[in-house]
């Protein structure tokens, strides 16, 4: 995991150094919060790099899935995936249940 601007070191040289210390036949899923943002555009740029993908907007959904999964994926699976873990954004509205709330709890 690379946590970008906690630190002095720049998010390239910290990608850089990870990319060095993984074999190229090794898959490698990069995840970042917003694309178009800064950080997706560093890592945006390895993606000429054999077996990698960049998944951009992810959420905890998305990363559950990917880390449950102990082998490589391809394309496909990496696109299904992403559209599995949008179902898992909603809006959670409150409804009235006619009940006390603190019945909420004690069911």
């Amino acid at each position: 995991m690379i946590d970008a601007y906690l630190d002095q070191q720049s998010v390239e040289e910290k990608l850089d150094e990870f990319f060095q210390s993984v074999p190229d036949t090794e898959q490698v899923i990069m995840l970042s919060d917003l694309y178009g943002g800064s950080v997706n555009q560093k890592m945006y740029l390895r993606l000429d790099r054999p077996n990698t993908f960049l998944i951009a907007g992810m959420n905890l959904a998305l990363v559950l899935q990917l880390l449950l999964k102990n082998t490589p994926l391809n394309h496909e699976q990496l696109k299904d995936m992403v559209e599995e873990s949008r179902k898992a954004l909603t809006l959670v509205e409150f409804e009235s249940t006619g009940k006390e709330e603190k019945d909420f709890w004690r069911n």
